[in-house]
């Protein structure tokens, strides 16, 4: 089978550990992942620094060692552009790893934007009431905003995915004992062992951001 190439930018730093494996597990061993990151060779400090200083919104994600950092839009817009055309010649087909709405990019090729894909994709199955995990507890109101013309009930939860495994089991509680229809995990750094936990508290369907982006992915390049 003719090999394809992938192109990954994450927000934080690479590698993306928690996320590319489970990518690579859901596209097929055929198909070549390259990672970038939009704060590689940036100290933490000095990451802090920019995005003091800068504005939009809040977004949550994580460093090479696995530190939670918070970043505002501003300050990663041009950093993503560099990677993107960084990845021009090597890939396929550019995929960016959050699920924040982001503008366009310059790019001859196709870049894949999760936030959009997956609130279209939830709205298409109907649900009259969803559960919306994301990161931060800053993100809850931005979040309401953007779901709130999904479904006609929106309930909004916080658990990092980078933090302890108790907090995640927490917000899944939150959201049982409101009695949501599903939930989506609205982030790429919820793991599918996350999406499990949060799937055995509910007892109801659960989407996660990565394994629905990674398999629409794999229809766009099939073949």
């Amino acid at each position: 089978m003719l090999r394809r190439c992938v192109g990954t930018v994450t927000i934080g730093q690479t590698p993306r550990d928690d996320v590319v494996p489970q990518l690579r597990t859901l596209l097929g061993d055929h198909i070549e992942i390259v990672e970038t990151g939009a704060l590689d060779g940036l100290s933490e400090q000095a990451i802090k620094d920019g995005a003091e200083s800068s504005e939009g919104a809040l977004l949550v994600t994580r460093l090479r060692g696995g530190v939670e950092i918070h970043v505002q839009e501003a300050f990663l817009i041009p950093r993503l552009q560099q990677c993107v055309t960084a990845l021009q010649d090597r890939v396929h087909l550019i995929l960016v790893l959050c699920t924040g709405d982001f503008p366009s990019l310059e790019s001859d090729l196709p870049v894949v934007f999760p936030g959009p894909l997956v609130r279209n994709t939830v709205r298409g199955l109907g649900w009259a009431s969803l559960g919306i995990m994301t990161p931060a507890a800053g993100q809850i109101a931005d979040q309401q905003e953007r779901w709130k013309g999904v479904a006609p009930r929106v309930v909004v939860e916080s658990a990092s995915p980078y933090g302890s495994p108790e907090g995640l089991s927490e917000a899944a509680r939150r959201l049982r004992d409101a009695r949501i229809d599903a939930a989506v995990m609205d982030c790429v750094g919820y793991t599918r062992v996350m999406k499990q936990t949060v799937r055995t508290i509910l007892g109801k369907p659960v989407l996660a951001a990565t394994s629905l982006l990674a398999r629409i992915v794999a229809e766009m390049l099939d073949g």
